[in-house]
């Protein structure tokens, strides 16, 4: 709870005196490496509290410039492994979409390859993050027409975030 606590106190904190964003991207980024150090990362996903603190990062968009490195390297260690999330990877889309660009790649692959070992969580996590998601449109609406029930049920639930806009 204290990680919650301290996450959202430095995002609001950000978003309210914006010259403030880079001591509190710095601030966001500790908070992340110590909830890691106390085993943040568990064998299959990151801690609630982790979530979190990406997440922080995400909604700070290009004032989280200096967290780009940190995001790099939590992609690094997850994308691929069972341990993957799609937060980190939403995160470096909205701070910089070209440091962002061969992972977005590689979520676009994999979302549309029936045989994927990560179309599920990459379906899950894109219905989990609303907005962030709208990027993936395309992908989401073929995903409809997968043979697996539960990724339609993702997809559909992922772009009943957007209403009409999924349309567009």
């Amino acid at each position: 709870r204290r990680v919650l606590f301290r996450s959202a106190a430095a995002e609001a904190i950000a978003r309210i005196d914006p010259e403030q964003a880079e001591k509190m991207t710095a601030i966001l980024v500790t908070i992340y490496k110590k909830n890691l150090s106390r085993g943040g990362l568990y064998k299959k996903n990151l801690s609630r509290g982790g979530l979190e603190v990406v997440n922080g990062l995400r909604r700070l968009g290009p004032a989280a410039k200096s967290a780009v490195p940190e995001l790099a390297e939590i992609i690094k260690k997850t994308q691929g492994k069972f341990t993957f999330h799609i937060e980190p990877i939403l995160a470096l889309m909205a701070i910089d979409a070209e440091v962002a660009r061969p992972h977005v790649e590689w979520l676009r692959k994999n979302l549309a390859d029936e045989k994927s070992v990560f179309r599920w969580d990459i379906a899950r996590d894109l219905a989990r993050n609303g907005a962030a998601a709208k990027p993936f449109i395309p992908e989401l609406i073929q995903a409809l027409d997968s043979k697996d029930q539960s990724i339609q049920q993702m997809a559909a639930r992922s772009l009943g975030n957007f209403g009409k806009a999924a349309s567009a």
